[in-house]
């Protein structure tokens, strides 16, 4: 198995991945990663909410935008 590449920009990497076979090469490093495309929304918060907020995305282990939406779509959730 071939060692992946080091690639520099994202049309090189668009490039090796259409150029390639990856069968090729040890991809057992790589780890999952979920990439979602969204539209920024500006909200307006308290400064005891923001405070509040902050504390739960860092015992959560997870950047506040994105402890942010996770809170909103649950809330917003119609299941």
């Amino acid at each position: 198995m071939k060692p992946l590449p080091v690639l520099s920009s994202d049309e090189e990497a668009e490039r090796f991945v259409a150029d390639s076979d990856l069968s090729e090469y040890d991809l057992s490093g790589l780890l999952p990663t979920r990439f979602v495309a969204r539209d920024q929304v500006r909200v307006l918060l308290t400064r005891p909410a923001l405070d509040r907020a902050m504390a739960e995305a860092r015992r959560a282990a997870v950047p506040l935008e994105r402890y942010l939406g996770e809170l909103l779509e649950s809330a917003l959730s119609t299941d």
